[in-house]
């Protein structure tokens, strides 16, 4: 059947349509992998462009976020109290460090004496190395390939391919990414970050990031029934 020229633009705006919006959850995914780096968050963009960035998810998350917005609208000491709360929790390796990897929460548990935890450099590492390797994806030689940071940003790329698909045309290419997509947050990240927000909730460091992993639990869990339907 031969498609008309009204059909034909339709077609058109509707991959350009899809293209821009996986470039937006490519931009998304990225800056919320950068607010769980070792390096200070926020320093360099500055605070309120950071709290605006972490209202916007809420806001835009379904389920209950509000205490995360509480927190962004108390703060008032330019999110000096933010930040020695992450070195607390990811830098320092003081009596509570809580190691944002996949390896290390995989399987974890907890019981009356407290948590067990996981070596580094378990299978999940060498999962996601292979899969980074069959994808072309080259992550931070600064971090190891399960940190949080680094899965977050090999599934911002794939956002990104996701959306080069979709302007070339190449619907087929675009639905093999969103199905990657959606096995990595299925197979990796979903599987472990209820149990690293379960932990970030023991700390003695209850101001912010517990509920940011919260809210990042929510939207990915978003993201994985959104790429989950037929395009």
């Amino acid at each position: 059947m031969t498609m008309s020229a009204a059909d034909t633009s339709s077609r058109g705006s509707g991959l350009r349509c899809a293209a821009h919006v996986a470039n937006l959850r490519g931009d998304l995914i990225a800056w919320l992998g950068d607010a769980w780096a070792p390096l200070r968050p926020f320093e360099e963009g500055g605070f309120e462009e950071w709290r605006a960035g972490w209202t916007a998810l809420a806001t835009a998350t379904t389920g209950d976020t509000q205490d995360l917005l509480r927190v962004l609208r108390s703060v008032e000491d330019a999110g000096e109290a933010i930040l020695r709360e992450h070195d607390a929790l990811f830098v320092t390796r003081a009596s509570f460090y809580a190691a944002p990897f996949e390896s290390v929460y995989i399987g974890a548990s907890k019981d009356q004496d407290g948590w067990s935890l996981n070596r580094l450099r378990g299978f999940p590492f060498k999962q996601v190395k292979v899969e980074y390797a069959r994808a072309g994806f080259l992550p931070p030689k600064e971090l190891l390939p399960d940190h949080l940071t680094t899965e977050l940003r090999y599934l911002a790329a794939l956002c990104v391919a996701e959306a080069d698909a979709f302007t070339r045309n190449e619907l087929g290419r675009a639905r093999q990414l969103r199905e990657r997509e959606r096995d990595f947050l299925s197979q990796h990240l979903l599987c472990w970050l209820p149990t690293l927000c379960e932990r970030l909730e023991d700390s003695d460091e209850r101001c912010f990031f517990p509920k940011a992993c919260r809210v990042m639990l929510t939207y990915l869990e978003q993201e994985r029934d959104y790429v989950s339907e037929p395009t």
